[in-house]
C-alpha cells in the first residue's frame, strides 16, 4: 500500500488534498481559467492545481529534488502563482505551463545551492568577538551576554518608526486566523501544510492566501497614499523594494 501511494504521488495522481474540478473548468484554456480565478471560482483554484500538479512534479523529481520535498515545492509554486496571476493588472504568461516548469528549476536550483552554501559555511555560525579572540555561536547567546562583551555602544538595529506605524496600521485590519496564516508564511511553513492545519484543500489555501495578500497590498497603498512629505516618500520606496515585479507576458 505504502508503495502504492508513493506511485501515485510521483505520478501526480490527485488525491484527497488535490481533487480533480469539475469537467467546466477542465476544459477552459490557460487564460479562461486565470478569469474565472480572478472572478474567486473556487472550482478555476482545484482545476489550476489538478492541472499543472502532475507536470510540476515530474519537473522537480528532473531535477533531482529529494523525493520528499517534491510536493511540498510544486504546491509551493503553485500557490505563489495563484497569487500573482489573481492580483489586479496582472500579466498572464503566453504559456503558464512552461513559465511553471521554469519556476519550479529555478526554485529547484536555489534549493541546490542553498545546500551547498550551508555545507560551505556551516562554520560560519562562530562569530569571533570583538573584544576576546574567541568564537561562539551567537543564536545562543542573550543580547545581555553579548553587550557585556562587546560594550554599551552595540545594539541591534531597529525598525524605523514609518515601517512601524505602516506595520500596526495593517494588522489592525486582521483577524487571529490571518495573522496565524502570515506568521506561518514568515516561517516558511507550506502551503500543504498550511492547509491541513486549517482543515482545507490545497488549493483553497492558495486562493486564501493569494486573497489576504491582495488585501494586505491594497491596504499598504491606500496607508501609503494617505501618508504625507517624507514619510510618505520612505514607505513608496519601501513597497517598491518590497513588491515582486509582475512575470510573465501578454498573448
Amino acid at each position: 500500500m505504502r508503495r502504492a501511494e508513493q506511485r501515485r504521488s510521483e505520478r501526480g495522481v490527485p488525491d484527497e488534498e488535490h481533487p480533480r474540478p469539475d469537467d467546466r473548468y477542465a476544459g477552459l484554456g490557460e487564460r479562461e481559467l486565470v478569469m474565472a480565478m480572478r472572478r474567486d471560482e473556487e472550482g478555476a483554484f482545484v482545476e489550476f492545481v489538478a492541472r499543472f500538479h502532475p507536470l510540476l512534479l515530474r519537473q522537480a523529481q528532473l531535477a533531482r529534488v529529494a523525493p520528499e520535498d517534491r510536493d511540498a515545492l510544486v504546491v509551493e509554486v503553485l500557490g505563489d502563482m495563484a497569487e500573482r496571476l489573481t492580483y489586479p493588472g496582472a500579466r498572464v504568461p503566453r504559456s503558464i505551463a512552461a513559465y511553471l516548469v521554469t519556476c519550479v528549476r529555478h526554485r529547484a536550483m536555489n534549493r541546490h545551492r542553498d545546500v551547498a552554501r550551508r555545507q560551505r559555511l556551516g562554520d560560519a555560525a562562530l562569530t569571533e568577538l570583538d573584544t576576546h579572540h574567541e568564537r561562539t555561536v551567537l543564536d545562543l547567546c542573550s543580547e545581555a551576554s553579548l553587550r557585556a562583551s562587546r560594550g554599551a555602544s552595540w545594539e541591534p538595529p531597529t525598525v524605523r518608526p514609518a515601517l512601524t506605524r505602516l506595520a500596526a496600521a495593517l494588522d489592525a485590519s486582521l483577524n487571529e486566523e490571518e495573522r496565524r496564516i502570515i506568521a506561518w508564511l514568515g516561517q516558511h511553513v507550506t502551503h500543504r501544510q498550511m492547509a491541513e492545519w486549517l482543515g482545507i484543500g490545497v488549493a483553497a489555501m492558495a486562493k486564501r492566501v493569494a486573497r489576504l495578500r491582495r488585501r494586505l497590498r491594497a491596504a499598504a497603498v491606500a496607508y501609503v497614499a494617505a501618508c504625507e512629505g517624507a514619510e510618505r516618500g520612505e514607505l513608496t520606496r519601501f513597497l517598491e523594494r518590497a513588491t515582486p515585479e509582475e512575470g510573465g507576458e501578454d498573448q
